[in-house]
């Protein structure tokens, strides 16, 4: 079950947070086999 990402979810958890003032986000590489650091990237561009 470790291995379960779903970007839709990640999204809307990352953009909740922001919108309550959340200004850090621990990613590494590592998490998710680095589908954390991507799904960051794609909203912080937008």
């Amino acid at each position: 079950m470790g291995d379960l990402f779903d970007e839709t979810d990640a999204q809307n958890t990352l953009v909740t947070a922001y919108d309550v003032n959340v200004n850090f986000f621990d990613t590494a590489d590592i998490y998710q086999d680095s589908h954390s650091e991507q799904t960051l990237a794609k909203l912080v561009k937008d």
